[in-house]
């Protein structure tokens, strides 16, 4: 719903993702991707849980922090956070894809060796 975001991208050369449920509810920081190479980035949310993959690879799961639903009108943008459009994602963006479910740790795989 429109309190619920998850904003994900690259501070510093460090990969985060931070999920606000109208306060900050959880976030995770990872220093493995690298500039300059691709990383393949896959989330899903189910059941209160956020999962974080990084080339396939499940790194973390964030409990409690999954909230509401993406309906209404909910607004999404892909390479700046949603309250500042100057705030732009510099790099390339590619195979971006939503699902109207949680895929699971083989179907994530899967997509990251391009078997889907």
């Amino acid at each position: 719903d429109a309190t619920n975001s998850i904003n994900m991208g690259l501070h510093d050369s460090i990969f985060y993702i931070q999920i606000n449920d109208g306060a900050w509810a959880g976030e995770y920081y990872n220093n493995a991707v690298s500039a300059g190479s691709w990383t393949h980035v896959g989330f899903t949310g189910n059941s209160g849980t956020l999962k974080i993959y990084l080339d396939g690879i499940l790194v973390t799961s964030l409990s409690g922090v999954v909230k509401g639903s993406a309906g209404g009108t909910l607004r999404a943008r892909i390479g700046c956070h949603l309250d500042a459009i100057d705030d732009t994602f510099v790099g390339n963006i590619a195979d971006i894809r939503i699902y109207n479910k949680a895929l699971t740790t083989a179907e994530i795989l899967q997509i990251y060796r391009g078997q889907s």
